[in-house]
């Protein structure tokens, strides 16, 4: 929590569960022709076609031909000879174990009659050799291969797409998208969610006096329940693997009982989030993550905060989750870091020089001011701890039309429980609107699943701020503050949708467009390199929205100024001269908002190696 005013913020995100539905560029195929012996109620055809391979990864459809009876549902069964990997996948479910891969059904493509055929597409990784499977079941009917051909590796496709790209993406489902929103959502692809540990020094649901000391007549500040509330509202969006409660600047206290207080009333609307994503975590899920930290006072040293018998549960926690990491886990605090120092200190103590490394090495830190002393100890402590220092935002005070009444009518009023739990002012006493000021903190991760940015390169900014440094260490960049207020109304109408996810049916509610950028359909940032002076054509081809909506585009550079102008900058297909400055990069963002009830924004970033 911080004093100083933090303007309204609302995440817009991109669902990691939505489905995938765009083309892939067709480089060189090969094909896999697979037949089965004819059999009187059961028999398919199997072609495997990789239709293109980079360094690293690889595009494929599967056609699927029953030979048979008419099949109501069909299930897919193969083994990837190579190790290779899944990424994304569409016109079909896909889960795998291992090397074992399961496709089934969509609600879409579910009957297949005789002699019909079914297309699954997808992206893949693969790491020496990229062999295609040689066995295939379809509903347990063995299908065997008859010959095997993988296409020579190529840049990832397309470096730069066809001037004038497909108007129809060849494996998009359905031919004719339904006048009607779907019921449900579509299915899930890759998770790609970030693990995240949330600190907070939030005081009761609904403020009490003396709650924190802040001003003289000792009122609670209000804004770390309010960003509570988004965080949870947007909890599908993360792998949430710790909340905890730590006394901050202007809390003497910690209790991890407010925190639990907000999961009560998500809980009462899970059952309604869940229908928009199963990423949804339970409530008991939530709470069990949930612990407690130490009291103590604001600015105190690290030595006085930090060492022998400073323990806690949340400080034993936090090595229990990054010890058991595989990916990194993003610790981001607006109240104190004491319990992330305390554990950093623990393992410093009690382990070898090159344990200590491996555990530092799998932090990712993020900080809404220093808050206590043990953020500047564990920056000089451990040079290659990842740390973002977000001290930029002091004064950003709600403005405009997202005031209290704007809070009132889309957030709080007829938005369940966890709408409820939304206070309208930032001090118990006055209405003076929303501040959020630890907002950035998980804002700042929604990079990767919306598609603006990628968490590990602070440089490129997003919703929770954009930053300048290099390697482990990032401070604010020189635009300040603007770099989260310039995103100010695609974030406030998501949160608005959001809170509309907490009541409203699958079918009765807006969700984000899905994007695709060149021909790639994940939500990563695309690098590429392009020759100075060159034409290089964007394309949103394949781009579609869940729920039927009309689309509007836009292409821009941010934040790079490299004076070139994009043509057709408001169309799907644009294009850029590329400016002849070999060595330098420009960014491009490709912004998409459907005309849904409210209007909601999705994005995706595009870099330019200029050579």
């Amino acid at each position: 929590m911080r004093q100083s005013p933090f303007r309204a913020l609302s995440p817009r995100t991109r669902r990691t569960t939505a489905a995938a539905t765009a083309a892939l560029a067709v480089i060189s195929g090969g094909t896999l022709a697979v037949a089965t012996q004819a059999h009187a109620a059961a028999g398919c055809q199997v072609t495997y076609t990789v239709t293109s391979q980079w360094s690293g990864g690889f595009g494929a459809t599967i056609d699927i031909k029953n030979l048979g009876d008419p099949l109501p549902n069909w299930t897919l069964k193969f083994t990837f000879p190579a190790n290779q990997t899944i990424t994304q996948l569409w016109n079909g479910n896909v889960t795998q174990s291992g090397t074992n891969v399961t496709v089934t059904n969509t609600d879409y493509n579910a009957g297949l009659a005789t002699n019909t055929t079914v297309s699954p597409g997808f992206n893949a990784t693969w790491t020496t050799t990229n062999p295609a499977p040689t066995t295939f079941t379809l509903n347990g009917t063995t299908c065997t291969t008859t010959g095997t051909t993988t296409p020579p590796t190529t840049t990832p496709p397309p470096t730069t797409p066809p001037t004038t790209p497909p108007t129809t993406p060849p494996t998009t489902p359905p031919t004719t998208p339904p006048t009607t929103p779907p019921t449900t959502p579509p299915p899930g692809g890759a998770d790609n969610r970030p693990h995240i540990i949330l600190s907070t020094d939030m005081p009761p649901v609904n403020g009490i006096p003396g709650g924190e000391s802040g001003p003289a007549d000792q009122k609670s500040d209000l804004d770390d329940v309010q960003t509570m509330v988004r965080f949870l509202s947007y909890a599908d969006d993360f792998h949430v693997d710790g909340l905890i409660a730590s006394s901050g600047t202007f809390a003497n206290y910690a209790n991890k009982q407010n925190i639990l207080d907000v999961i009560n009333g998500y809980a009462q609307v899970y059952p309604n989030l869940k229908l928009h994503d199963a990423n949804y975590p339970t409530p008991d899920a939530l709470r069990a993550v949930t612990k407690q930290g130490r009291d103590g006072t604001w600015g105190q040293s690290a030595t006085n905060i930090l060492g022998a018998g400073k323990d806690s549960e949340a400080s034993d926690y936090i090595i229990s989750v990054v010890d058991k990491a595989t990916t990194p886990v993003w610790f981001v605090s607006g109240g104190g870091p004491r319990e992330l120092g305390q554990a950093l200190w623990k393992v410093q103590n009690t382990r070898s020089a090159a344990d200590l490394a491996t555990f530092v090495s799998k932090i990712r830190v993020y900080l809404i001011d220093d808050q206590d002393g043990s953020a500047a100890w564990m920056r000089d402590t451990f040079p290659g701890l990842f740390v973002i220092s977000n001290g930029c935002f002091t004064g950003m005070a709600n403005t405009g039309p997202y005031n209290g009444t704007w809070l009132k009518t889309y957030i709080t009023t007829g938005h369940g429980a966890l709408g409820a739990d939304y206070p309208l002012s930032h001090w118990t006493y006055n209405d003076q609107g929303v501040y959020e000021g630890d907002s950035p903190d998980f804002l700042y991760l929604l990079n990767g699943t919306q598609g603006l940015g990628d968490p590990a390169n602070p440089a490129l900014g997003g919703w929770g701020g954009r930053f300048q440094g290099s390697g482990n260490r990032w401070t604010c960049a020189s635009e300040g503050a603007s770099s989260i207020s310039r995103w100010e109304a695609a974030r406030n109408w998501d949160f608005a949708n959001r809170m509309n996810w907490a009541v409203k049916p699958y079918n009765q509610a807006n969700h984000n467009p899905l994007v695709t950028l060149n021909g790639d359909t994940t939500r990563n940032v695309l690098t590429i390199n392009a020759k100075a002076g060159s034409t290089l054509a964007l394309s949103a081809t394949g781009t579609t929205d869940p729920d039927n909506n009309t689309l509007s585009y836009k292409w821009y550079q941010y934040p790079t100024t490299a004076g070139l102008t994009i043509s057709n900058s408001t169309s799907a297909n644009a294009g850029l001269v590329v400016p002849n400055s070999p060595g330098t990069q420009v960014d491009i963002v490709l912004e998409v908002t459907d005309n849904g009830s409210p209007a909601l924004t999705s994005y995706r970033r595009l870099i330019i190696n200029v050579q």
